[in-house]
């Protein structure tokens, strides 16, 4: 048994430990995590009444202290296990996280990984953000962010994500998306495949916020002051010293986008429009399509496609 030091008596060691527990229960009362009050006697002015939120470390507020207290042990099963084709995945439909399913790279890949999440955008951490890339979808005059679809279900198989997107502008039509990181190297590799699409029906995609922000703890979820699912949102301060270089060539189009701390090589196959705007429309509607970086082509009803993201540090040639 380790001794106290000289400076610790028992009756310190009590009165900090009693005291460390009040302030334990009065932060779980303000929180609506506890029924029971604590005795008179245990409280102190010290901890009574309620604690301003921005007292409280980033954990607790956004919500990462969850004790299983009596009463507050029920959960909602939000995502549901695959069967038959689909075993070994874990499904859910109308799912409302971003950025809550990081997906990793390989060992050489120096901590790479893409945050996927319900919803098909995707933010890349190199370390240090490196750009969210978002998917839409264009009918006529019509248009979606892929987020915003009437229906999409979200299937996480060890590795990569699986969405399937429907929606009253696709009438019959639905676009299915695969995401997974690259075998070697910091990378990400995206298959879109469309079917019983209108013959009209156009894929649009946008890129942008190369900032190498990390945060509190590298993003790690419960551990910055707000949920991952807003604190990876593309910023428009992010998109500021971005510069932007796109072409074509071989039946291929690529896009160069450096940041402060990286470069990101994008490259899918076709020939597109290509569009560069201000990164505050990062968040506006599909129409006008003008995102920082944005492709737009046509996405026939048994259209496929894959698109590469490759990153690398600013010193090195691409």
């Amino acid at each position: 048994m380790t001794k106290l030091g000289r400076r610790w008596s028992r009756r310190k060691f009590l009165a900090v430990s009693g005291a460390a527990a009040a302030q334990t229960a009065a932060t779980l009362q303000a929180l609506g995590q506890t029924r029971a009050t604590a005795p008179a006697s245990a409280q102190s002015p010290a901890t009574s009444g309620p604690i301003p939120a921005r007292s409280l470390p980033p954990e607790v507020i956004s919500g990462g202290i969850q004790p299983l207290l009596e009463g507050h042990t029920a959960r909602p099963l939000r995502y549901k296990p695959g069967t038959g084709e689909q075993a070994g995945e874990f499904i859910i439909r109308h799912g409302a996280e971003f950025f809550n399913r990081p997906i990793y790279g390989p060992p050489d890949s120096a901590g790479f990984r893409v945050d996927a999440g319900d919803k098909p955008e995707f933010s890349l951490y190199l370390p240090g953000h490196g750009g969210n890339l978002k998917l839409g979808f264009i009918v006529g005059e019509q248009s979606k962010w892929g987020a915003e679809a009437n229906e999409v279900i979200s299937r996480y198989r060890p590795g990569r994500m699986i969405y399937e997107i429907r929606d009253a502008l696709l009438a019959k039509g639905m676009i299915r998306a695969e995401l997974l990181t690259a075998g070697e190297g910091s990378g990400v590799l995206l298959k879109v495949e469309g079917s019983d699409l209108p013959a009209n029906a156009r894929l649009a995609w946008a890129f942008g916020g190369v900032s190498g922000r990390k945060g509190r703890r590298g993003g790690d979820i419960g551990c910055e002051v707000e949920p991952v699912s807003q604190f990876f949102q593309v910023r428009a301060e992010e998109c500021s010293g971005n510069t932007f270089e796109t072409g074509g060539a071989n039946g291929r189009t690529w896009a160069r986008v450096q940041g402060p701390s990286a470069l990101i090589l994008l490259t899918l196959p076709g020939s597109v429009r290509r569009i560069t705007a201000d990164g505050a429309v990062m968040h506006a509607h599909v129409r006008p399509f003008a995102p920082p970086v944005s492709n737009v082509f046509p996405l026939h009803p048994s259209a496929r496609t894959w698109k590469n993201c490759e990153t690398g540090s600013t010193s090195q040639p691409m």
